[in-house]
């Protein structure tokens, strides 16, 4: 699954991580889509997670200036992808 925003993220000095660590807590139908890591600062991460068994997206980023994640709830791809953009646009991340 592709998201237009992935070209910004590495534009921003993000780079994929390939495989990312699953851990064993979580809900196997909870899938990864993708994590970005802040080069030179692999603690500023982006992780994108869908839960196929209710139907819901998870989107966590780094603040900006601050030394934690924000993680929000979707319904639907087109919100998710409507806040990333917001996001982008309005230099929050880190």
């Amino acid at each position: 699954m592709s998201f237009s925003c992935e070209k910004e993220f590495i534009n921003r000095n993000y780079y994929e991580l390939s495989n990312p660590v699953r851990l064993n807590n979580h809900l196997s139908s909870l899938k990864r889509v993708f994590t970005y890591c802040k080069k030179y600062n692999e603690i500023a991460c982006i992780t994108l997670d869908y839960d196929e068994m209710v139907n819901k997206w998870y989107f966590s980023y780094p603040m900006k200036n601050q030394t934690i994640n924000y993680k929000v709830t979707f319904d639907s791809k087109e919100e998710l992808t409507n806040y990333i953009n917001i996001i982008i646009n309005s230099s929050m991340l880190e």
